[in-house]
This record gives C-alpha cells, sequence and structure tokens, in this order.
C-alpha cells in the first residue's frame, strides 16, 4: 500500500502546489478512500479566485464530489457506516455530528443545521489528517462521514453527477413541490440546473424549460437530451412572451434559480404563475426589484442548499441505471497535477464548453 498521497493544496487565491502527505495509521473508527474521481463543483470556484472561502482559512484541500474505494477500514467504522475493504463509495460533503437535534430531524443539510459540522473540500490541512478534500489521491474517512455505495459499472467521470442530480432532485421536488403535470422553469443551465431538469422529468412535470444565454448552447443542448421540452435563450428571446405563449398565459408553477445575479432573478417574478414556487439557490448582492409580485401572485420564494440523504441515494440509483445520456455531461477530465486548470473550467475561463469538469488521479 501507499504511505503517502498526493494532493493539490489552495494555499491562496489562485495559488496551488501538489504536495505529499503521509498517510495517517488507521484505527478502529477510521478509514482511507481511495481517490477514482472528485467532481469539481462551482461552490470551489469562488475560493478558488478568492472571493469566498466561508470559516475555513487557506491552505487546505478542495473538492467535495468524492468517489472512491475503501483502501484501508476499521473494524468499527465498517460497521457504522456498513462498508468493507474494496467496495466503491460517494462521501457527502457535510460531516454532521449525528447526535444533535438537527441531526437527528434529519436536517443536517438545511436549517435549523448541525451546529457542529464540517465539511469535505473545506477543511484546512491544518487539521490531521489534512486529507479533507477530494483533489487527493486519499481521503481521510471517520464516524462523521456519510456515505452511500455506488455500482461498480459506472464511469468513474459519471459517478460525482450524483450530487448535482441530487440537488436537481431535491431543489425542483421537495423543496419547490413540483408533480405531475407541473411547468418547471430552470434558469441556469449549468450542471445544477441540468441537475434540476431531471428532477423535473422525475417529478413528472409536463413541461419543462431550461433558460441559458446564447453562449450556453452546448449546455442548453445537454438540457434538451435530459428531457427539457422548450429552450429559451435570455439574451436573445423575450423569454416572458415565450413562456406565456408556451403556458397559454398560465407561466409556471415552479421556478428554479440556479444563474444567480440580478436579472435572473427579478425575471423569476415573471416568470412564475399565479401561486407558485421560486426557488433560488443563490442571490443578487444588488437590489431586486419586483417584490410587489410576492403578494399579487400569492408567491412562495424558497432559499436551498445541499439536499438530503433520500435525494442523494435516489440520484445514484439513477446514475447507475443509465436511464440519461449523463455521458455529454462529464466534458472534461484533469489530473491532480492539473487543477488549477480544472478549477478555472469550472469557472469557464478558457474551457467555455465545460458542463462537468472532473479532477481524476489516476
Amino acid at each position: 500500500m501507499d504511505t503517502v498521497a498526493k494532493a493539490a493544496v489552495l494555499i491562496g487565491p489562485r495559488e496551488l502546489e501538489v504536495r505529499a502527505f503521509s498517510l495517517p495509521d488507521i484505527g478502529s473508527t477510521e478509514g482511507l478512500l481511495k481517490v477514482e474521481a472528485c467532481g469539481v463543483c462551482t461552490a470551489d470556484y469562488p475560493p478558488f479566485v478568492g472571493n469566498s472561502l466561508g470559516t475555513s482559512p487557506y491552505p487546505l484541500i478542495l473538492g467535495h464530489e468524492i468517489v472512491g474505494r475503501v483502501e484501508v477500514i476499521g473494524d468499527e467504522l465498517a460497521r457504522l457506516l456498513d462498508i468493507k475493504k474494496g467496495e466503491r463509495i460517494v462521501v457527502e460533503e457535510i460531516r454532521p455530528c449525528g447526535i444533535c437535534e438537527a441531526c437527528l430531524a434529519g436536517y443536517y443539510q438545511g436549517f435549523p443545521k448541525c451546529k457542529s459540522y464540517d465539511k469535505y473540500g473545506s477543511k484546512p490541512i491544518s487539521d490531521s489528517p489534512a486529507l479533507w478534500g477530494g483533489y487527493s489521491e486519499y481521503v481521510y474517512l471517520d464516524r462523521h462521514s456519510v456515505v452511500s455505495k455506488v455500482s461498480q459499472q459506472v464511469s468513474a467521470d459519471i459517478a460525482p453527477l450524483y450530487l448535482p442530480i441530487s440537488n436537481g432532485i431535491y431543489w425542483v421536488a421537495d423543496v419547490g413541490g413540483a408533480k405531475i403535470g407541473s411547468t418547471v422553469i430552470i434558469e441556469g443551465p449549468g450542471q445544477h440546473g441540468l441537475g434540476g431538469v431531471i428532477g423535473a422529468k422525475e417529478a413528472g412535470a409536463a413541461c419543462v424549460i431550461s433558460i441559458g444565454l446564447s453562449h450556453d448552447e452546448r449546455r442548453l443542448a445537454a438540457a434538451k437530451e435530459l428531457g427539457a421540452d422548450y429552450i429559451l435563450r435570455a439574451d436573445v428571446d423575450n423569454v416572458v412572451e415565450a413562456v406565456k405563449e408556451i403556458t397559454d398565459g398560465k407561466m409556471a408553477d415552479m421556478v428554479l434559480n440556479t444563474a444567480g445575479g440580478l436579472p435572473a432573478m427579478e425575471t423569476a417574478f415573471d416568470l412564475a404563475g399565479e401561486r407558485a414556487t421560486i426557488v433560488t439557490s443563490s442571490y443578487p448582492r444588488e437590489a431586486v426589484s419586483g417584490l410587489e409580485k410576492i403578494n399579487g401572485k400569492r408567491l412562495t420564494i424558497k432559499g436551498i442548499g445541499g439536499r438530503d440523504q433520500r435525494s442523494a441515494r435516489a440520484a445514484i440509483h439513477l446514475v447507475e441505471s443509465g436511464k440519461y445520456p449523463l455521458e455529454n455531461l462529464a466534458t472534461h477530465r484533469f489530473s491532480i497535477d492539473e487543477t488549477y486548470s480544472a478549477l478555472q473550467a469550472a469557472g469557464r475561463e478558457g474551457e467555455f464548453d465545460a458542463i462537468h469538469v472532473t479532477v481524476m488521479p489516476n
């Protein structure tokens, strides 16, 4: 077995170093995962460029869409997590305490949330044994890790897609209330917006509309392949009038805003029909106009972040099923040595057509 792990360490804004870390001795409540692939979430881009780092200081190993095989597992952790050496698993981003009121109620991802949780991909390397991020050859496991098994048959670069798909399932159906016969509009065709298309189809939506920009052609084409009934370009089409025509004036039952920014949020108010729900995964920093439509249309506005375990496991089953052409989403692959380029691609620097980016150690 290896004695060291190579990892890409973010030491400051746009400063990455590839370092070697000694692998720790593993006790009965610990384990080591040999990483096969780690998806590059768009949430990794802000800390990469220095815009946001949450509460964790540099240096750290980013990456939380983690897929790998159990390399070493202590007896007690194997029992607690129901996994064994050699099994293939995905690792949830959140590491909850598991015993507080929020955890026992199943809300460790949201509010009220676990008050003592932390996250893979956002813990500093000063927190031993340092291997807390997926842009590494190995990731450390302990009793706070939340894992799920995934089929050996799924391609390594496709398996991390369970995370944006699980978000889409949770945000559209559970939070947004989409159901059979609904009209669902998704602003933004990034990986989470595309996950939202899948979530809407799985919920039984009768009409799914994906909205992007004219430079999103590859992403909008992917949305169509995943089942979107209509695609619109907000910088070319009059999207409000187009939706009015598509829906015979009824507009959307549910709008998912993954695009962020002021125009998308303000447009969401116009796209929503009477008593619709708007779910937003991001918010503009500017003042939003059109708030009077919340009362006028009796709208419900919900913010979200993360997913529940039920949605994560439903997404894994979808990935394993081959029901959707997910290979079209896994567009870019990089090694650990190329993590800088991977993060650039996720931020649409240079590799503008990237949909889902993966860092693969081998």
